[in-house]
């Protein structure tokens, strides 16, 4: 409102159209009514034949003013139009010349003032880059740019924030479903054979099944136990489960214990199985892509993404709505400290303007200025 309140009134565009219209009107009457004031007063003059030397004078400068007058009648509207319609050589000179106009024009702004070398030579000569570094290099102004930047980017997400969600959420998507997996997959899986450190993994993940044994074990009996015959006892159910809990760890514990374990063999090779069908079985590879491209489309990834996404969101969102927040800080010292790092380069800097402004920025220069020359 306060904004409102004290913004300057503008007149419309076509109210200014009919005031400049009016006064053309009205500058034509004046001009027009002086000709015929001019033409009566000669007339006069000239059937009245008044005596005296005063006369000759008068009439000369009658003759003078209307000849004058024609005379630049015709040659402003001969620029624009033909006079009365006539075909009079060399009139209509605008509208017959006006591409011829444009061209000329436009050559002239842009060798002069738009081409890459004036523009780069400006640049250098006015040392923007140098003292926007300068500036920018201390804290205090680094941090103003930065907040100055997250009020309005706060701004925008208030305003199209489903919009940015929307966006990033698709993007991710055509991502996911456009990444190589079944290459990235084998090339990992190698990677994995390879690496020595494939032996820690299966001693991690034995570890991990040893616990989640020892503290789930009441949970997974009562899984098993919840399809049990009715003509098996329940004592002999647990004592079943027992065993088979008791095997399973100490076949987990001699994994973890004997690197050349079976075990680990057979892992291996069925990893190097999948590697090799991943690589060369097409109707695999189509099946694992087909995989791929179902889950980058089930509705219930785009769900997780999406809240994933607009929490995202909503938080730089927060955080840069406050004053002083964190990451308004680290923004401000990482902008500075980099501009201070990088002051040596400012010449670099120049360099690189010089050259990207040795094309010509403005090439559609000409066909702009024809167009409102046209107009």
């Amino acid at each position: 409102m306060a904004g409102t309140a004290h913004s300057i009134p503008v007149a419309p565009p076509l109210a200014r159209e009919a005031d400049r219209r009016h006064r053309l009107t009205v500058m034509r009457r004046w001009a027009t009514g002086t000709l015929v004031a001019v033409a009566t007063a000669w007339l006069v003059i000239l059937i009245v034949a008044p005596a005296g030397d005063w006369a000759g004078y008068v009439r000369a400068a009658l003759e003078a003013s209307m000849v004058g007058a024609l005379a630049d009648w015709f040659a402003v509207v001969a620029l624009f139009r033909r006079p009365l319609g006539l075909p009079i050589p060399h009139t209509a000179i605008v509208v017959a010349r006006k591409e011829q106009f444009g061209q000329t024009l436009a050559t002239f702004f842009r060798e002069n003032f738009l081409s890459g070398v004036a523009v780069a030579e400006r640049m250098r000569s006015s040392a923007s880059v140098a003292r926007a570094s300068a500036w920018l290099a201390d804290r205090e102004h680094a941090t103003t740019m930065v907040r100055n930047a997250l009020d309005r980017g706060t701004a925008a997400l208030d305003t199209h924030h489903e919009r940015v969600v929307d966006v990033i959420v698709s993007e991710l998507r055509r991502a996911a479903a456009g990444v190589p997996f079944t290459e990235m997959s084998a090339s990992i899986l190698r990677a994995a054979i390879e690496s020595p450190q494939l032996d820690d993994g299966i001693d991690a993940m034995c570890a991990a099944a040893r616990r989640v044994i020892a503290e789930r074990g009441d949970r997974l009996e009562e899984m098993l136990t919840a399809e049990r015959p009715w003509w098996l006892p329940e004592a002999l159910q647990h004592r079943l489960f027992e065993h088979l809990v008791d095997r399973t760890v100490d076949t987990l514990d001699a994994i973890a214990r004997n690197p050349h374990h079976p075990t680990r063999r057979q892992l291996r090779a069925a990893l190097v199985g999948l590697v090799d069908r991943l690589e060369h079985d097409p109707a695999f590879g189509d099946r694992v892509r087909d995989l791929q491209r179902t889950i980058a489309e089930d509705p219930r990834v785009d769900a997780v993404l999406r809240e994933m996404v607009a929490g995202v969101v909503d938080r730089l969102r927060n955080e840069a709505r406050n004053p002083g927040s964190q990451l308004e800080a680290r923004l401000g010292c990482a902008f500075g400290t980099a501009l201070v790092e990088d002051r040596g380069d400012i010449r670099s800097g120049h360099v690189v303007i010089r050259k990207g402004m040795r094309a010509d920025p403005f090439p559609d220069g000409s066909g702009i200025i024809e167009a409102l020359l046209g107009q």
